[in-house]
């Protein structure tokens, strides 16, 4: 198709680094621009190429190098006179980054690395060089899309990706081992230090006209793979974007939105089986390729499979689980989704669906009742306003796990609510600590927790010495029932936020803005005298923002304080109640603030946790954390959950009092609450905290 609106168009790819080359890179970069040249019809003028490619690509390439110098006067082009206000501006990168701190600096910064670059870090293009940049071009052309697929898009590194798919292998490293030491940067220390950082932080005004799609999250892996035979490398975030574009009509795609393509992508990235999940920074109503963002609630794709069968795209992806019901609205009115189940909602749906069935992040659904005759088959919209039954407990099995332990967890009692997975990323993972013995001790991990060690792992399952070997199996299975079913309720904040950018919610994602302050220099005692409370809040706004450590975490001295604020960066009048959740090393769950705070538009405001005065901040302890001085006794890794709600909603009902590991040993079966979600819009953020004993 082709399109009247003028593109600006620049792709850099760099594989020739010096020291740590890359495979895939270039690949990325020019399968992006056959999409735009063979299907948007975008003039080869409009496309700008900076690449450095090994192997064949190198000898078909006498083009520009992709060096410090070339970067930034290109981008310094898209944001000059060049670009007129309504074109269009698609910038793709792919190559190494990094995350150092700069000379003069108190935080880590991210950073990507020209091909110039390599041993020299003055010439990297910091976040704080970039971000400026970016929003230079798109306040000039008022449409501005990036794709980051590189390590500093969200993640550390692009590590070896695995997958059981013949046509998918693992690929090479993407991993750029900078000096651990300053480096001399390009901006000044009070520049650096007050610049919001991130690749991805630079849409923190909230701005409309900028969408940034990144690898992975801050702290995971992005990685590479090897497609075809013989393997052809490219990084898995553009492999499976371009697979998603390819089933796009060709005439759809220039209109094509986020919203009707990232749930297929996040489907996408899970059956590669890579610990990486994509982040989208921006407006999901706004097209792939450019356009202005929609005053458009996209609600969750449904498409007409059948005479009677719906199709709805996400699945328990989107929280759409078996017996879950949906009203189905028209591909484009109302524009807006009226408050549900009022009058003007009923009017406005075309019918109602309930789902038979959801798998592999696609629902079937059928309809419920009289359904009106549809003149399209796809492109119609669905609102959940009934959940369905509660999402199982995706759980994956050591090679070495004794063969009972499957044969539990297949049983009826099971399976109604632990489903064991291998292709999608396990929610638990489930080893045994001495490979060989039928009757070992279990260990259970997580996301964050590896259940490969005894040190590293979330809780252990043990029969005890004192056990007789003949009741030995029965009582590992009734602590294991006892962990999965305390991990049910465990995970339910973690599901929250997950999918709290659910395309059937009209509160943005964007609107939410979390920062930690930098305490690290205070203290590590029991209570806060008030008169220096006061003098801390006083100059607060000059304490620096807590940086993202390389792995992706924000370091914590236990014992320390910790202030946490969240900023409501709605602009459209949107009111935010906010809630902070913690899940704990230990398999706790606290809720920290009853009832949520109310945040106006444009406001901002610290958080403290309930029951303390202001200024008392939250700590992280011993003493608040077992899992500090039982089997974690070097770092404990927390979640901290910042919950924004459309209304005010009491979340109380997802805490959970008692320890992972105590539960285990009380073998404690509890149904206690379920994980349906709040029926209301809400978007989330998500923390990790690195907690560290105090420094000597």
């Amino acid at each position: 198709m082709s399109t009247s609106s003028k593109y600006h168009v620049l792709l850099i790819g760099i594989d020739a680094y010096a020291k740590q080359p890359l495979q895939g890179c270039v690949n990325d970069v020019l399968a992006f621009e056959s999409v735009l040249r063979d299907r948007l019809r975008i003039p080869q003028d409009s496309i700008c190429k900076l690449l450095a490619p090994v192997g064949s690509n190198q000898l078909a390439w006498t083009g520009d190098a992709p060096t410090r110098d070339n970067i930034l006067s290109k981008l310094r082009n898209l944001a000059s006179g060049a670009v007129q206000p309504g074109d269009r501006v698609l910038i793709y990168y792919a190559g190494h980054g990094t995350r150092r701190r700069p000379w003069g600096g108190t935080v880590f910064a991210e950073a990507m690395i020209p091909i110039d670059a390599e041993g020299v870090a003055s010439w990297l293009i910091y976040d704080y060089e970039l971000g400026p940049l970016l929003h230079a071009i798109a306040a000039q052309s008022r449409d501005c899309t990036v794709v980051l697929d590189c390590c500093c898009s969200g993640g550390t590194f692009r590590a070896i990706g695995n997958s059981d798919e013949t046509e998918v292998r693992p690929g090479g490293i993407r991993y750029y081992d900078w000096p651990q030491t300053d480096v001399q940067g390009g901006a000044a220390a009070s520049t650096i230090s007050d610049s919001p950082h991130g690749l991805t932080s630079v849409t923190a005004n909230g701005s409309s006209w900028l969408n940034i799609l990144a690898a992975a999250q801050a702290d995971e892996a992005a990685s590479e793979v090897g497609v075809g035979q013989p393997p052809i490398a490219h990084g898995a975030l553009s492999y499976c974007l371009h697979r998603v574009l390819k089933t796009q009509p060709d005439d759809k795609l220039g209109g094509l939105l986020w919203a009707e393509i990232w749930t297929s992508l996040r489907r996408e990235m899970l059956r590669l089986q890579l610990p990486q999940r994509p982040l989208l920074v921006g407006e999901l109503s706004r097209p792939v390729f450019g356009g202005p963002a929609m005053e458009f609630d996209c609600g969750l794709p449904v498409a007409l499979r059948s005479a009677s069968e719906f199709q709805i795209e996400g699945g328990e992806l989107a929280g759409v689980t078996a017996g879950t019901r949906l009203a189905v609205y028209h591909s484009s009115q109302p524009a807006r989704f009226a408050a549900l189940d009022s009058e003007d909602d009923r009017k406005a749906r075309l019918g109602e669906i309930i789902v038979e069935r959801s798998a592999g992040g696609i629902a079937y659904a059928a309809a419920v009742g009289a359904f009106p005759s549809l003149s399209v088959r796809s492109g119609l919209r669905g609102r959940v306003i009934e959940e369905g039954t509660p999402v199982p407990l995706y759980v994956a099995l050591g090679k070495d796990v004794a063969g009972w332990v499957r044969t539990l967890l297949e049983s009826e009692n099971c399976k109604r609510w632990v489903t064991l997975v291998k292709e999608e990323t396990p929610e638990v993972s489930i080893n045994t600590e001495q490979p060989g013995d039928e009757f070992s001790s279990l260990l259970i991990g997580d996301e964050l927790y590896d259940s490969t060690s005894v040190r590293t792992a979330l809780a252990k399952v043990s029969a005890g010495p004192e056990i007789p070997q003949t009741t030995r199996q029965s009582v590992l299975e009734s602590k294991l029932i006892s962990a999965l079913r305390h991990l049910v309720r465990y995970v339910r904040p973690i599901r929250l936020a997950q999918t709290a950018q659910r395309l059937d919610s009209s509160l943005r994602p964007s609107v939410l803005r979390v920062s930690l302050l930098d305490m690290n220099d205070r203290p590590a005692v029991d209570s806060d005298a008030p008169d220096l409370i006061a003098a801390e809040l006083e100059h607060s706004a000059e304490r620096p923002v807590l940086s993202l450590a390389e792995n992706g975490r924000y370091p914590v001295r236990s014992g320390h304080p910790l202030w946490l604020r969240v900023h409501n960066a709605s602009t459209l009048n949107q009111k935010l109640f906010v809630t902070v959740l913690v899940c704990d090393s230990s398999g706790r769950v606290h809720v920290l603030n009853q009832p949520p705070l109310l945040l106006p538009q444009g406001c901002g405001e610290f958080v403290w946790p309930t029951g303390v005065a202001v200024g008392q901040a939250l700590r992280f302890s011993s003493e608040w954390d077992e899992g500090l001085s039982s089997h974690h006794p070097d770092q404990a890794l927390e979640r901290l959950f910042v919950i924004a709600t459309s209304a005010p909603v009491d979340l109380g009902f997802l805490a959970v009092d008692s320890s992972l590991q105590s539960t285990i040993d009380a073998m404690i079966q509890s149904d206690k609450g379920d994980n349906n979600h709040p029926r209301i819009e809400w978007t989330s953020a998500r923390l990790v905290l690195d907690v560290r004993p105090p420094r000597s």
